[in-house]
């Protein structure tokens, strides 16, 4: 068992760097010359980061090959295709930090903010579009590349639509949305992106075909991630996550977290919750909230649920008739995601 372990781990380790190294080969060969100042900002804000994506992906392709590098180009366009959503983020939630360091509208250093804020959008899309078309290259059969390119156009798809439902989603209003209504943004802004995407492309490169088990796994998966991250994103430090807390407080986004804590909170406490939405947070306001949700018991269930989330999804995979070398690489990951729980008090 821990050979088996120690084993997973090396693996682990050895798609990341190698990711990382084709992060930059990708970056070199595509900016480096026309646009070396975006080069250079990209190459900052791609170091760190879980590479969750480009590992799913290799489990993917594992489920039925035994050489992850025949694709390791795609696990570095998955995580370039991260990348530009995490540009675009940034852009709409105003954030000036991401992985520790200034975001890249923020690197751009222009008079004219607005001036860098279009810039870093239209260089997001064009890190899409590059991607996207660098995806065809690999050699493969071409039905394995369509079906991962269609996996890919979908998720996307998906993840735009969750994006525009979780900036309409406003907290200010809600006492009139349902928590089916804000998990339905969740889903389709993380679970299909983050989860479905990077194993169903690595498996339709090595098949040419698809795994209905991916979706269901994603949808579990992906509830978990992002109620994780709606709490790590009031009770982390900065520190540890990187980039600033209190966003979706500060953006008036509607989060299950949100949703529940304003159920769960007594009259004083509703207006204090809708007191703090749409302005900059600060440490006080902020302890507060979190006080709120402790002493309602929110983030105490809310930690609990995620942890059985990630069970049941480690379960479809457990069940699925893939090579043990996959689903090691995933039940890995799913550990890596649990960890992060210990962020969370309750």
């Amino acid at each position: 068992m821990k050979k088996n372990m120690e084993k997973t781990v090396s693996l682990i380790k050895d798609i990341v760097k190698n990711t990382d190294r084709e992060i930059k080969r990708f970056a070199l060969q595509h900016y480096k010359k026309e646009l070396p100042e975006y080069y250079n900002i990209y190459l900052s804000l791609s170091k760190g980061g879980k590479r969750i994506r480009p590992l799913l992906v290799a489990a993917g392709y594992l489920t039925k090959k035994k050489n992850y590098k025949v694709v390791l180009h795609i696990l570095a366009l998955v995580e370039g295709i991260h990348n530009f959503l995490l540009i675009h983020d940034d852009i709409v939630d105003n954030d000036n930090l991401r992985r520790g360091v200034p975001t890249f509208h923020i690197q751009l250093k222009r008079k004219k903010y607005r001036e860098a804020k279009e810039l870093a959008m239209i260089f997001g899309d064009l890190l899409l579009f590059d991607c996207l078309k660098s995806i065809d290259k690999i050699k493969l059969p071409t039905k394995n590349k369509y079906f991962a390119l269609k996996t890919t156009f979908d998720c996307a798809s998906r993840t735009g639509l969750g994006e525009i439902l979780d900036i309409t989603n406003k907290a200010t209003n809600i006492e009139t949305l349902s928590e089916k209504e804000i998990f339905y943004s969740t889903l389709n802004k993380t679970a299909f992106y983050s989860f479905e995407m990077p194993l169903s492309v690595g498996y339709a490169l090595a098949t040419g075909g698809y795994k209905g088990e991916f979706r269901s796994f994603a949808l579990l998966a992906g509830k978990a991630f992002q109620m994780q991250d709606d709490l790590l994103g009031i009770f982390a430090t900065q520190k540890y996550l990187q980039k600033p807390i209190g966003s979706d407080l500060k953006e008036d986004r509607a989060t299950v977290f949100f949703k529940r804590v304003y159920t769960k909170a007594n009259a004083k406490e509703k207006k204090f919750l809708k007191s703090v939405l749409g302005k900059p947070q600060r440490r006080e306001t902020l302890d507060r909230v979190r006080k709120i949700a402790i002493k309602h018991g929110v983030s105490k269930k809310m930690k609990k649920e995620i942890i059985n989330h990630l069970n049941k999804a480690s379960k479809i995979i457990e069940k699925m008739k893939i090579r043990k070398e996959a689903k090691d690489i995933v039940f890995l990951v799913l550990e890596m995601i649990k960890k992060r729980n210990k962020q969370i008090p309750g």
